[in-house]
């Protein structure tokens, strides 16, 4: 016995959409090759930061220096991770 339309249900699919898929992939990449393009010591500081979840004092720690000296490099880092990804989005 065929279901009748309105007794069917839509079943949510819970991935993204493709294009989704696509944008995030790209807005990754771009953030990878943003981050490789820092200076080794902001690169360090971001990476541990961000993707090994160090906090700020083990960072400092491991780089002999100040927690202050941290956040000055995270504050430039991201300064230019900004600019470089805002220059990628201007045609």
């Amino acid at each position: 016995m065929p279901l009748d339309e309105r007794h069917e249900s839509v079943v949510p699919d819970p991935a993204p959409a493709a294009d989704e898929e696509v944008d995030r992939v790209a807005a990754g990449g771009r953030l990878r090759r943003a981050v490789l393009a820092l200076p080794e010591e902001l690169r360090f500081t971001v990476t541990a930061l961000f993707w090994g979840d160090l906090p700020v004092k083990e960072i400092a720690i491991h780089e002999g220096v100040t927690t202050v000296a941290i956040r000055k490099r995270l504050k430039r880092a991201l300064k230019r991770l900004a600019l470089t990804l805002g220059e990628e989005d201007t045609p």
